[in-house]
């Protein structure tokens, strides 16, 4: 069988029965993703319509510009669409792969949403499958993780879209895509950065695979596909753990989620374990450390011992460091993941424009005469207070010790930190609720409550509008998690 037709079957398994739906290619200029190129444009069963999008990080200078030009041509050939990304990633030491990659996956994200696709084409290959297992298990990756690169993955946005991320090459090598290239005659590009063996991949790549020889690396085919199935069937062996909105809404950071874990109670510590494990890392999009969710079950069966509901209300919650400065709060068998904070100073906001924030989320104020009666959504995150005359600025702030609510439809003040308690919002996530300020008086806990002393009434005087917004058009602000 040729490479061409082995190459097609597993892109017409990965695609399943439905081309009409379309998707994302990734058009990186070199040989596996050019091949993959070729084959989809050659095919009238390919998927439509076919975008290919080609990343330009910004590190590598002229060459990274001449890749870009080269898929421009190869795509104006061919007649494909092409969408050219371009970052400015900072090539400073420490964390520069881990931001690339994360710059990569928001704009799949951002351009499968514009798109309106749910599926993404990578060309990785079998060569590519080895580097990423053995480098895994050098590095100590749990079980699961030696899997490395699946066939078909679903992958959940930071803001819950689902994408197919699909890699049809994974059984064929590098060596015969470019034996196959080569003898059609069709060009690719060379990345002089893949021979430098200061990066880990390519030192695993270009020594220890070769010095390993083909026995290992067929046995680490086995390895990654006994523990792929394995994995799949414990995915459908698990209880799926309920993702809920986090407490509070839109006075919340965007990213912070709530799992419920009342399904755990009864199992196996190991399989409690890999279905924690499992429904966080779909969330967060990384594997939570072990050690921390090891931890988390522990307090949990101490909280509700199995065969025994929890009682919520009589457990302090606690606190879990999840990693990567995301923190979780137990409480019952409510875990609220919180995404990691955005600290702000106070500063002031002038009437009638837009704030916002660093994790995204955008507030407006207006002012409206008395009688103006236009119809407006009053909801925790649209409210209307009693304002007789505009005010000059308004100001925002965050919670601090000793500052007193009096929240609409309360007897009187509480210290605040009393109310956001009664609104279910763990300790660790208060800081992160936005507060507006008149003067020195605390209007609005921003997505939950206006001031008493503001509620609307027949009395003549104006209106101030207030909102919360999510991040426009579900993007986070660069720091935002």
């Amino acid at each position: 069988m040729s490479l061409a037709q082995l190459a097609w079957e597993d892109l017409a398994r990965a695609l399943s029965t439905e081309p009409e739906l379309g998707a994302l290619l990734g058009l990186s200029g070199g040989a596996d993703s050019v091949y993959l190129l070729e084959l989809l444009a050659a095919s009238p069963r390919g998927p439509r319509p076919l975008v290919a999008v080609h990343l330009h990080h910004g590190l590598r200078g002229a060459q990274a510009d001449l890749d870009e030009q080269f898929c421009r041509e190869l795509c104006q050939r061919r007649g494909i669409e092409l969408v050219v990304e371009r970052a400015s990633l900072e090539a400073r030491p420490g964390g520069l792969e881990a931001r690339a990659r994360a710059w990569r996956r928001e704009c799949w994200a951002r351009l499968a949403r514009e798109r309106g696709l749910t599926r993404v084409l990578l060309a990785h290959q079998r060569d590519d499958a080895d580097e990423t297992a053995l480098l895994r298990l050098i590095r100590g990756s749990e079980w699961n993780a030696l899997a490395g690169l699946r066939a078909r993955r679903i992958w959940r946005t930071r803001h819950g879209e689902r994408l197919e991320l699909l890699r049809p090459l994974l059984s064929v090598s590098r060596a015969a895509v470019r034996e196959e290239l080569a003898r059609r005659g069709l060009a690719w590009r060379e990345d002089a950065s893949n021979l430098d063996q200061r990066l880990a991949r390519n030192r695993v790549r270009l020594s220890l695979l070769p010095l390993l020889g083909p026995e290992f690396t067929r046995a680490l085919d086995r390895l990654r596909l006994a523990t792929e199935a394995l994995d799949q069937r414990l995915a459908e062996l698990l209880p799926p753990l309920e993702r809920l909105p986090p407490e509070g809404g839109l006075a919340r950071h965007p990213e912070s989620f709530a799992l419920e874990l009342r399904a755990l109670h009864g199992l196996p510590a190991a399989l409690a374990e890999q279905a924690l494990s499992a429904s966080l890392t779909e969330a967060l999009r990384w594997t939570p450390r072990r050690a921390c969710l090891r931890a988390l079950l522990a307090s949990l069966e101490r909280a509700a011992p199995a065969g025994r509901p929890a009682r919520a209300a009589a457990q302090a919650p606690r606190l879990f460091a999840l990693g990567r400065r995301w923190r979780a709060s137990l409480g019952g068998t409510r875990l609220e993941c919180l995404a990691p904070p955005n600290p702000e100073a106070p500063r002031a906001w002038p009437l009638e424009t837009e704030l916002v924030l660093a994790d995204g989320r955008r507030l407006y104020s207006s002012w409206r005469e008395a009688g103006a009666e236009e119809a407006f959504p009053r909801t925790p995150a649209c409210v209307e207070l009693h304002c007789p005359r505009p005010p000059a600025e308004l100001r925002l702030g965050w919670a601090r010790a000793g500052l007193r609510f009096h929240p609409l439809g309360s007897q009187g003040s509480r210290r605040l930190v009393r109310f956001l308690q009664g609104c279910g919002i763990p300790a660790a996530a208060r800081a992160e609720v936005p507060l507006v300020f008149l003067g020195e008086e605390l209007i609005w806990v921003a997505g939950l409550r206006i001031a008493h002393a503001r509620r609307l009434s027949s009395a003549a005087g104006g209106r101030l509008r207030l909102s919360i917004l999510p991040p426009a058009n579900g993007d986070l602000r660069p720091g935002a998690g």
